[in-house]
């Protein structure tokens, strides 16, 4: 088996992948369009809130397997609302916090990041 050649099989897989999320009437790409991860939560403009209790909200592709605090290991709960909408519930100290999230592959990979700045002004 080692001195198979897969060249041939490789190329043939590649294809076949490009075909799947390209060309097909019914691909990936054509069915749910690649949009970048962001938090679209008062437009993605920083913002102040009243209550500790912060919901944001935003979009992803289906690469997004988990979100997290930028330079964390650690996902956060996240519900998916359909294919490409996300909601996380935080709850935050008084002041201005600002908040970097990153998108992360099932592979582990960051696939995608963004940032707000959201201000507490009370419990």
């Amino acid at each position: 088996l080692p001195n198979q050649p897969f060249d041939s099989y490789l190329d043939f897989l590649m294809e076949r992948a490009n075909f799947v999320m390209n060309d097909a009437s019914d691909g990936i790409l054509a069915t749910v369009p690649m949009q970048p991860f962001a938090i679209t939560t008062n437009a993605g403009a920083d913002f102040s809130s009243a209550s500790s209790t912060v919901v944001l909200e935003g979009v992803g592709w289906l690469d997004v397997a988990s979100i997290r605090i930028a330079g964390r290991t650690t996902p956060l709960a996240v519900s998916w609302l359909d294919s490409a909408h996300w909601q996380l519930t935080l709850v935050l100290p008084l002041g201005a916090q600002t908040l970097a999230f990153e998108a992360v592959n099932r592979h582990g990979v960051v696939v995608g990041g963004d940032a707000i700045t959201v201000t507490v002004t009370g419990p």
